[in-house]
């Protein structure tokens, strides 16, 4: 079974986004990594908009298989990855 897609939306200086990128790596999903504080400012605001609509509000944003998750959150994590 293929693992849905991930995207993780991190700081470069957040210890919790390093977490997350590591939580995945170690099971074998390669995420996609966007770092909010290294991209242009429309797709900051873009992604901004996106946390919103989700009701997140700090960072790591991590969307898994389409469901958002706010924070490092290994449960919700494992959950999701296992939806598929």
């Amino acid at each position: 079974m293929a693992a849905p897609p991930v995207l993780i939306v991190s700081l470069t200086t957040c210890g919790h986004c390093a977490q997350a990128k590591a939580f995945f790596r170690q099971r074998g999903v390669q995420p996609t990594v966007i770092e909010f504080d290294t991209v242009s400012n429309d797709l900051k605001r873009r992604i901004a908009a996106d946390m919103r609509a989700h009701k997140v509000q700090g960072f790591p944003f991590v969307m898994i298989g389409g469901k958002a998750v706010g924070g490092y959150d290994p449960q919700a994590y494992e959950r999701l990855l296992s939806m598929n």
